[in-house]
């Protein structure tokens, strides 16, 4: 039986009689390659449901009036030029948010109103969360991990240094430091908020007003 012969198309066109088991060995070799392809297929699609987290730092702030609190403290003149600068930037590069949410401060709600006005978010939807305000590691977490799991790309508006050893630790990055207006994208194979832990997060892009040059 194994002597029958079949007649196969080779890659070259060419018509090339086969015994049967080789021919059984190729529809083996078939099928084993059409499985792996549909299988990367699904997993592309699952693809789509990843989340994508951005991590704002707040453009400059002023300092001009010493005896103001700090949490009001406006944006400087380079800030005013600097935030809706990135949020250009953002749009740019087909770059949105699903949902933004800020510390209270005067320097980064300004921030975050800037950037939604240049990407069409509606400055009416951000929202201000007081643990975003000079938050840490363990508050980041607690802000993130109760968005809602339709929310797709999320942008975190908040303040350093919490911010930068946040993005390391998502990223098992190095990054030294996020300067004022700096943006992160880091992206998770996820479906639900809730499942973002230590280092896994993929590093997208980093992007500040003056890259490549010294942080402020």
């Amino acid at each position: 039986m194994g002597f029958l012969k079949y007649n196969v198309i080779n890659v070259n066109g060419i018509v090339q009689p086969v015994t049967l088991c080789d021919f059984l060995k190729i529809i083996k070799i078939w099928l084993i390659q059409t499985i792996h392809l549909k299988k990367h297929q699904f997993s592309f699609k699952l693809g789509t449901l990843m989340k994508t987290l951005y991590l704002v730092r707040h453009a400059k702030s002023s300092w001009d009036n010493p005896g103001l609190k700090d949490i009001n403290r406006p944006l400087s003149k380079r800030g005013k030029n600097d935030a809706p600068k990135m949020g250009k930037l953002l749009k740019n590069q087909n770059e949105f948010a699903d949902l933004i949410i800020t510390s209270p401060a005067k320097r980064t709600l300004r921030t975050a109103s800037k950037i939604a006005k240049e990407i069409d978010y509606p400055a009416k939807k951000i929202i201000i969360d007081d643990r975003l305000y000079m938050a840490d590691h363990n508050d980041f977490f607690a802000v993130i991990s109760k968005v809602n799991k339709s929310v797709e790309r999320l942008m975190i508006v908040s303040h350093n240094f919490g911010l930068t050893i946040f993005a390391n630790t998502l990223t098992g990055s190095d990054i030294i430091n996020i300067p004022t207006a700096g943006i992160v994208r880091i992206d998770f194979e996820i479906t639900k908020w809730k499942e973002i832990k230590d280092t896994t997060g993929r590093l997208i892009f980093f992007e500040y007003p003056k890259k490549n040059l010294d942080g402020i």
